[in-house]
């Protein structure tokens, strides 16, 4: 289960929970999104804490076109 807040057309905040999971219960996340040349870039940030991995980043740029 999770939610995005978007706290305007440019800035997102992430929040999930899994259920039935043994390595990790939570999670969370940023994104933005950039608009140029009629294209939007995305860029995403998210946090799992997982008990053998340790704490693993995520992060991702995406394009529409």
């Amino acid at each position: 289960m999770g939610m995005e807040w978007a706290i305007n057309e440019t800035v997102f905040l992430r929040g999930g929970y899994s259920y039935g999971k043994d390595l990790s219960d939570f999670s969370g996340g940023a994104g933005i999104k950039i608009g140029a040349y009629g294209r939007d870039m995305l860029i995403d940030y998210s946090i799992v804490p997982y008990e053998d991995l340790g704490i693993v980043h995520t992060y991702t740029i995406s394009s529409t076109f």
